[in-house]
């Protein structure tokens, strides 16, 4: 039985078609309950602070719904580490 996403519910998985470093670790698909659905991308990093792993990223429209005639847009790791997550 193959895996069906639900309305309202997230689903990230890893990436396993990366080829570069700066793409994302993770990537995924959020849908919400009027049907409409965002990527996901995400990157694991460990804080400089407290040494404690999280991950970052980007959300945006599926690839299918960008604009074609935007400059396609590249996405890069977060650069700021320094993310405080008290747990």
């Amino acid at each position: 039985m193959s895996y069906e996403q639900t309305k309202d519910e997230v689903a990230v998985f890893p990436n396993n078609k990366k080829t570069n470093p700066q793409q994302p670790d993770f990537t995924g698909i959020i849908t919400f309950l009027d049907g409409h659905k965002l990527e996901i991308a995400l990157w694991g990093r460990v804080s400089k602070k407290t040494g404690m792993n999280f991950m970052a990223g980007f959300v945006q429209k599926p690839f299918s719904q960008r604009n074609q005639d935007a400059p396609a847009e590249q996405l890069a790791p977060p650069k700021n580490n320094n993310v405080q997550v008290d747990f």
